[in-house]
């Protein structure tokens, strides 16, 4: 019996496939029309909501002017020259081209990688909207009309919880654990042998 009739016959051995290489990092995703879309609608409401707030205390409250709200919070009528909850003070024209500029910054952020789901639009909309209510009032009146005390807190407006939730909302995408990549198909179904 020759060599070729002893050699077994079946199938030829598969050679083992190279690992696939690992996924490098996720490119910049420019923001879609349906975030901007989100962005806009959000930035819209922050704004209009703080600009009638706003605009319903100045013509109800004198500044200084304190009346109790619901129970530990008041509703008073403060004129900020600083930030955000009254924190610091400066110059206005400062201030107001450190908001225009944070404003751009953000719109080119996303403008560059907003396409990353509906959480990362709707916290720049709500971050722009609160930042733009706070620049009108700087440019129309010179200071930030905030109105809400809470208990050893700072007085703020709508805006400024337009900020802070945004913030939230982006920490929370940060925070997000990244999506496995899904198995194949086959890895997926049961083994029919383990019955």
């Amino acid at each position: 019996m020759s060599e070729a009739e002893e050699r077994p016959e079946g199938p030829a051995p598969v050679e083992p496939a190279h690992p696939a290489p690992a996924a490098s990092a996720p490119a910049r995703v420019p923001a879609s029309g349906r975030a901007w879309a989100i962005l806009g609608a959000v930035a819209v409401v922050a704004v209009a909501l703080d600009q009638v707030t706003k605009a319903l205390v100045r013509r109800s409250l004198e500044l200084g002017e304190r009346h109790p709200l619901l129970a530990g919070i008041d509703l008073t009528r403060t004129g900020n020259e600083g930030i955000s909850f009254g924190i610091g003070g400066g110059r206005q024209e400062l201030l107001i081209a450190l908001s225009i500029a944070a404003v751009v910054a953000m719109l080119v952020h996303v403008a560059r990688s907003g396409g990353r789901g509906t959480l990362y639009p709707l916290a720049f909309g709500l971050l722009v909207g609160g930042a733009v209510g706070n620049l009108i009032d700087r440019v129309a009146h010179g200071s930030v009309t905030d109105f809400v005390a809470l208990p050893r807190f700072w007085i703020f407006n709508v805006a400024d919880v337009c900020i802070t939730a945004g913030v939230v909302v982006l920490g929370l995408v940060f925070l997000r654990p990244q999506h496995a990549p899904a198995r194949p198909l086959a890895q997926r179904l049961p083994d029919p042998a383990e019955d």
